[in-house]
C-alpha cells in the first residue's frame, strides 16, 4: 500500500490531501484566515478559563481570538475562574462546537499555525490538482454513487448524521437475501469511503432498507466490521437493530470538509467564492498578459474589498498588476467569473 500527502498552496489557502495509491481519500482546507482564529488538533496554545463545569467534567475556556471553547479536567485538576492555562487541542471547532481541550505542562512551548506554514506546495501536476478538486466536488454532493448501481445521501441534524441507502438501480431478483448481501458491501464500502473524504465524525446512523431478518442483520454485521476496519478512526459499531439502521460513533478532530465551504443552511460561504475566484484569476493571469476583471458575487466581492488575509499583495507578486475585481451589478452571480479586458 502507497500512501502519501499531496500539499497544494494557494492565494488564502492551503490544501493537504491524504492519497492511498494514487486516490485522493482525504482531504483538509486550511485557510490564510484561520491563522491565530482557529485551533487545530494537536496544536498548543494558551487559553483563558471564563467558568467552571465540573458537572461537565472541564471548564468553559476562551482560546484564540476570544473563541469559547471547552476544557476537559481529569480528577483532582485544580483551577480557577479567570485562570491562565496552557492546553492542548484534541478536536478543532466544528458543528456549531467550539474547541475541546485538555490541560498541559506550563512549560510546554505554544504550537500553532502560521502563515508561513500555509505557503509551502509540493510541485503538483494538473492531473494530481484535478484530482484533488474532483474529491471536494465529491464530498459537498448531497449524494454519492454505489459501484455497480444505487446511490448514498447524506443529511444532517442537530443530533446525528444520517445517511439513506438507495438500492432502487439494482436488481435484486428472485434471490433477495443473497443478491442484497452484495449490494450493502458495495453500499457499505462508498459509504466508509465517503466517511473519510468528508470528515464526518460524531453519532452516524446508517439505514440500509433491506431484509430485516436476523440472518440479515448478522450479515450486515460481519460486513461492516470488515468494512469500517480499514478507517483509521477505527469508528465504533453497534449491531444492525430492527429495523435495519446501523449505528456507528466516529471521533472527529477536524472540522468536516462541508464546513469550510457552506454555512449550516448549505449556502457557498463569501470566503470560499472568493478564493476560488482568485485561483481562477491567477491561472489566468499566469498564462496571459492582458488585463483581467475578477467579476465576483457581493458577499464575495465585500469579503475581497475588506482584504483581511493580505490576498492583493500576494497575487499582485505572482501576476503583477493586471487585475482588478468589481461586484456583479444585478448580484445574480453564485460564483466568480473573469473577464479579459
Amino acid at each position: 500500500m502507497s500512501v502519501r500527502e499531496w500539499r497544494e498552496a494557494r492565494i488564502g489557502e492551503t490544501r493537504l490531501a491524504l492519497v492511498d495509491n494514487g486516490r485522493v481519500v482525504e482531504v483538509k482546507v486550511l485557510r490564510w484566515s484561520d491563522v491565530g482564529r482557529r485551533a487545530q488538533a494537536g496544536e498548543i496554545w494558551d487559553a483563558k478559563v471564563t467558568k467552571l463545569a465540573p458537572a461537565m467534567g472541564g471548564a468553559f475556556m476562551a482560546i484564540g481570538a476570544d473563541q469559547p471553547g471547552f476544557l476537559k479536567l481529569t480528577r483532582g485538576a485544580r483551577i480557577t475562574e479567570g485562570a491562565n492555562v496552557r492546553v492542548e487541542i484534541l478536536r478543532e471547532a466544528c458543528r456549531g462546537k467550539g474547541p475541546l481541550a485538555r490541560l498541559c505542562e506550563a512549560e510546554t512551548p505554544l504550537r500553532a499555525m502560521t502563515l508561513t506554514d500555509l505557503q509551502t506546495s509540493d510541485l503538483l501536476d494538473a492531473d494530481q490538482q484535478e484530482a484533488i478538486d474532483s474529491a471536494i466536488d465529491a464530498a459537498l454532493r448531497a449524494d454519492a454513487p454505489i459501484t455497480g448501481g444505487g446511490m448514498v445521501r447524506f443529511a444532517d441534524t442537530p443530533a446525528m448524521r444520517v445517511i439513506d441507502v438507495d438500492s432502487s438501480e439494482r436488481r435484486l431478483g428472485a434471490d433477495r437475501a443473497q443478491v442484497f448481501a452484495a449490494f450493502a458491501k458495495d453500499a457499505l464500502a462508498a459509504i466508509s469511503a465517503q466517511i473519510r473524504l468528508r470528515g464526518l465524525g460524531g453519532l452516524i446512523a446508517i439505514d440500509l432498507a433491506g431484509p430485516n431478518d436476523p440472518a440479515t442483520r448478522k450479515k450486515l454485521d460481519e460486513l461492516a466490521r470488515l468494512v469500517f476496519a480499514a478507517d483509521p478512526a477505527a469508528p465504533k459499531l453497534a449491531p444492525v437493530n430492527g429495523f435495519g439502521v446501523l449505528m456507528l460513533s466516529r471521533a472527529q478532530q477536524a472540522r468536516p470538509l462541508m464546513e469550510a465551504f457552506r454555512d449550516p443552511s448549505g449556502r457557498d460561504l463569501p470566503e470560499a467564492i472568493a478564493l476560488a475566484g482568485l485561483q481562477m484569476l491567477r491561472a489566468r493571469g499566469l498564462r496571459r498578459g492582458g488585463r483581467l476583471v475578477l467579476v465576483a458575487p457581493r458577499a464575495a466581492y465585500d469579503w475581497l474589498q475588506a482584504d483581511v488575509i493580505g490576498w492583493r499583495a500576494a497575487l499582485l507578486a505572482q501576476i503583477g498588476p493586471i487585475f482588478s475585481f468589481r461586484a456583479d451589478p444585478a448580484d445574480q452571480l453564485s460564483n466568480c467569473e473573469i473577464l479579459e479586458v
